[in-house]
């Protein structure tokens, strides 16, 4: 029994530091069509981590986890803009200066195009 302690003393420890990632949405916009929406949030996960934008796009009614964006992520805060310019289409604008971590062409079935 007590060497099973000493084994797992050290892994709780170690789960508990474990940094734990929040996410802040910033902007929910359902497609025209109300079968998906798109979701812009900014993810913090602690100090070593920099401000940056991410996108999620969900079936309409789905909820946002506590992850990464499944449609982009990149550097800074507010660094884009994003509009539905159709049903299953959506339009990306990344700020010139913002570096580009994840940027998909297509999620879910919806098609997104990226400008500068």
């Amino acid at each position: 029994m007590r060497s099973c302690l000493l084994l797992i003393s050290p892994l709780l420890m170690l789960a508990g530091c474990d940094p734990a990632c929040e996410n802040e949405i910033s902007h929910d916009l359902p497609s025209p069509d109300g079968r998906h929406r798109v979701v812009v949030f900014s993810r913090d996960c602690g100090a070593t981590t920099g401000s940056n934008t991410q996108a999620t796009i969900l079936p309409v009614g789905g909820q946002l986890a506590e992850e990464g964006g499944n449609v982009f992520s990149i550097d800074g805060q507010d660094s884009a803009r994003i509009s539905w310019t159709q049903d299953g289409r959506l339009a990306v604008v990344i700020a010139g200066d913002a570096a580009i971590y994840k940027k998909e062409d297509s999620v879910a079935g919806v098609g997104i195009d990226y400008f500068r």
